[in-house]
């Protein structure tokens, strides 16, 4: 769920981050993986060549054909071809004839564009931004007709106040006349302004000229922060982390169940999930309120042993998470155990403590009592901490990690009810165990 809000409508506030478009906001370089194995799919000499070297070869293209415009030695229009040319001459392909430059960027070109999206985390990033009361811009290269639709078509557009471009600037990154054009459309000063992007030469150093607080995305960098330009420079590996740079408090979990007597309770599982539209994930603020609520009723049923029922539960979540997961399709998930039928109704009342805002959804239950039989204790704190685990890798856009932590509730639920032999949970490689270590169990 996103915004319906203009730019120009969103609240103001001294805060700002301008943020660089390509391999910053925008996931470029997954693009162009899959333009590349588009035309290697139709070219067989290319078939047989390293994609990550045909990747560098053609990204090292684009950048001089850029920059051949920049210098006005060819059009704007002229770009596209002439990256062409300098790819086939580096691959070895000769000199293309104008009907081959045709084709070439007719099969790149719709490989490259139907799949274009945000940088992971991005879309949350920025709506936490918002949510904080931040202004967003984005600088960049390029022609404002072009990068406007760029951002919208990853989903990032309805965050931003201004995108301010090297067209309407007439001057390229690393000017800092393009940052302080771009200070001046939001009503900003340097004072409280950060500047993200990936290229130290084109975005840091402008940054740092202007005095901005410039922080490096660099996803395949093993550091966390470097000097250069004779400033200690951040540097974040996934674009959430900018939140903790600029001191944006992220909530995290961690479930307790305390025992006592004939009761259970359960303390801190909760979820604070932005609803926005992302290529991962289209979770809106209902379905993840019902889901929640879920989670509670889950806990009383195998705190009451109706076990079945807790398994229809778990079951819808699996079944609501991967219609949402965009790259998961439902259709091929199979769940099946003795006495399967449709899951009750979410509860309509709810001890959990329930915040929609503008751009998210916090739920969190601070004190959920459960009356219990003895021995239920270990599989209750298992259950809270799967479902935490599962709240937790919706919030850092793994769904289909998500869908394993519910089937290995299902199955230890299972297990618990002497059911193992009879249930089959398999399909969308949700039964493949994950590479990382499992969680720890709620604490008792």
């Amino acid at each position: 769920m996103t915004s319906n809000l203009p730019a120009d409508s969103q609240p103001v506030g001294s805060k700002v981050v301008l943020f660089d478009l390509d391999n910053t906001l925008f996931d470029h370089f997954h693009s162009l993986r899959q333009g590349i194995r588009a035309v290697c799919a139709e070219y067989a000499r290319l078939s047989e060549r390293n994609e990550d070297e045909l990747i560098e070869a053609y990204n090292q293209c684009l950048e001089l054909a850029y920059q051949a415009y920049l210098e006005n030695k060819i059009s704007y229009e002229q770009k596209d071809s002439e990256k062409v040319r300098l790819f086939f001459a580096a691959t070895g392909l000769g000199t293309p004839t104008a009907v081959e430059i045709h084709g070439f960027r007719q099969i790149y070109d719709s490989a490259y564009l139907g799949s274009r999206r945000a940088t992971p985390g991005s879309v949350e990033t920025l709506a936490r931004l918002k949510e904080n009361d931040f202004r967003v811009a984005i600088v960049t290269d390029g022609q404002i007709v072009d990068q406007a639709a760029k951002a919208k078509t990853i989903g990032v557009h309805p965050y931003v106040d201004r995108i301010v471009t090297s067209e309407e600037a007439g001057a390229a990154k690393p000017s800092p006349h393009i940052l302080r054009l771009a200070l001046n459309a939001v009503d900003a000063d340097t004072d409280e302004s950060y500047m993200v992007g990936d290229s130290l030469e084109k975005d840091i150093k402008g940054a740092i000229e202007l005095g901005l607080r410039p922080v490096l995305y660099a996803p395949r960098s093993s550091v966390s922060e470097l000097t250069c330009f004779g400033a200690r420079i951040p540097v974040i590996h996934r674009m959430l982390q900018l939140l903790d740079v600029i001191g944006i408090q992220q909530r995290r979990f961690l479930p307790t169940v305390e025992e006592e007597a004939t009761y259970l309770t359960v303390r801190g599982l909760g979820i604070d999930l932005v609803t926005a539209d992302r290529h991962c994930l289209r979770m809106t603020g209902g379905v993840i309120t019902d889901n929640i609520k879920r989670m509670e009723a889950i806990l009383d049923h195998i705190a009451r042993s109706e076990y079945t029922i807790a398994l229809d539960h778990l079951s819808y979540l699996i079944e609501s998470t991967a219609r949402a997961a965009t790259l998961i399709d439902e259709n091929k998930i199979t769940i099946a155990y003795p006495g399967r039928g449709a899951p009750d109704q979410a509860p309509a009342t709810t001890t959990c403590s329930i915040k929609r805002r503008a751009h998210s959804v916090l739920a969190e239950y601070r004190s959920l009592r459960l009356a219990c039989g003895p021995g239920k204790a270990p599989l209750i704190a298992f259950t809270a901490a799967m479902l935490q685990q599962y709240c937790d890798n919706l919030m850092t856009d793994q769904p289909r990690e998500s869908l394993r932590n519910v089937r290995s509730v299902i199955l230890r639920v299972a297990q618990h009810a002497g059911m193992t032999g009879n249930v089959v949970i398999v399909g969308e490689r949700i039964e493949v165990v994950a590479s990382d270590s499992a969680p720890p169990e709620a604490q008792l």
